[in-house]
């Protein structure tokens, strides 16, 4: 996986990564989060060393494909 840190989100428009096959572009989208939400976030991030950005994506992976 490639990961582009930037400081601002104006230089971080398309993010790039790959999961084990071809590159993929990712789009952006805004995301609320109740406080407990981005704390419990947090630390499975630092457990994992996944960035929550990759968390989110793959909780919505698995949703998606329970919801059909």
């Amino acid at each position: 996986m490639h990961r582009m840190l930037h400081s601002s989100p104006e230089q971080c428009k398309v993010v790039w990564c790959s999961a084990g096959g071809p590159m993929t572009k990712n789009e952006r989208v805004n995301v609320y989060l109740k406080p407990e939400q981005k704390e419990k976030l947090d630390k499975l991030s630092a457990k994992t060393g996944a960035p929550i950005s990759e968390l989110l994506r793959r909780a919505v992976d698995l949703y998606l494909k329970k919801e059909g």
